[in-house]
């Protein structure tokens, strides 16, 4: 088990990397955040975050907001494809 000083320090540790780390990469148009969770390989214990994960939001990336707005554009061009090719139209 781990202890409760060892809690501190991986919640320091989150806190670091929320507010310190950068680093480049490529990710998917609809990406806006990076889910993790942090374990302790020795013992497994993990922290989950009360199963909510912590999240690291991607600097100049898509928000949440403009992905889902893409999504539900996309579904409702691929809906009225499908009727079209049905012969129905909109």
């Amino acid at each position: 088990m781990i202890d409760s000083g060892a809690w501190k320090f991986i919640y320091e540790l989150k806190d670091r990397i929320q507010k310190r780390t950068k680093t480049a990469c490529v990710c998917a148009q609809d990406t806006f955040q990076v889910d993790y969770v942090v374990m302790d390989a020795g013992s497994g214990v993990f922290d989950n975050n009360g199963g909510a994960d912590y999240a690291l939001p991607l600097v100049g990336a898509s928000t949440e907001q403009q992905v889902l707005q893409r999504r539900a554009a996309a579904q409702e061009a691929a809906e009225r494809e499908r009727l079209a090719v049905r012969g129905y139209f909109i």
